[in-house]
């Protein structure tokens, strides 16, 4: 019978875990990183930031000029004006640079299109002008929605909010957050990236950062061997 030498065992494969991490954390370096956070940035058309981080990060020029040749970068300053829209709650300004910018996105999106003019909704629930509210549900809203029924599920959310005595601290509060806005934003920008171009890979930023600081946290543990002879 063999006589297994477990310890060695055990050794054997703790370190071949910790040089996995290790080798996971050269590979998630702070450039690719950098990197990362770019295409995030870019992804959420925030053009002033990304310009800004561009000239203070320490980037090859190589991938500044891949990164400037990209679809995703070069509708980077049309995406970057719909997102301020959106940040100052301008519904009808960001509906109209979509529909100038990319004519034929609304039409077929009808609900990015209620997402946007929920946040108008927003605004009035925020201001419990609750008449304008109303007005304006059976206005823009109500002709989208007779258009397209299946935007009922984003409407229901606001009802909540309209007919609540105190809407930031009932159900659904968080649409009244500004929050919402960035929420609201990121997706409408991804939207446009998506619909433009299908098979575009977005950059998972936290996911990249959780696994480089997991990899760091792992690399750093001593072996068990290591550990017993103490």
């Amino acid at each position: 019978m063999t006589n297994i030498d477990f310890a060695a065992v055990v050794h054997g494969v703790n370190d071949a875990g910790l040089n996995f991490y290790k080798d996971v954390g050269k590979l998630i370096s702070s450039y690719n990183i950098q990197e990362n956070i770019l295409y995030f940035l870019i992804e959420m058309g925030l053009g002033t930031a990304v310009n800004k981080f561009l000239s203070e990060g320490t980037f090859c020029e190589y991938f500044v000029n891949d990164t400037k040749a990209t679809e995703v970068y070069k509708s980077l300053q049309y995406r970057s004006e719909v997102v301020s829209a959106i940040f100052d709650t301008n519904s009808a300004r960001a509906i109209d640079l979509i529909n100038h910018y990319f004519p034929d996105l609304i039409n077929n999106r009808p609900l990015l299109h209620m997402k946007l003019l929920l946040l108008q909704l927003g605004s009035l629930i925020r201001a419990r002008d609750i008449p304008s509210a109303l007005d304006y549900c059976q206005g823009p809203i109500g002709s989208l929605f007779n258009l397209h029924p299946e935007c009922l599920c984003e409407l229901k959310k606001y009802t909540f909010l309209m007919i609540s005595p105190d809407p930031f601290n009932s159900r659904n509060s968080y649409l009244l957050s500004p929050s919402r806005l960035h929420t609201v934003a990121r997706e409408v920008s991804h939207d446009i990236i998506k619909y433009y171009q299908p098979n575009y890979q977005f950059h998972e930023l936290i996911d990249s950062i959780r696994l480089y600081e997991y990899s760091k946290r792992y690399s750093e543990v001593p072996s068990c061997t290591a550990l017993a002879k103490k």
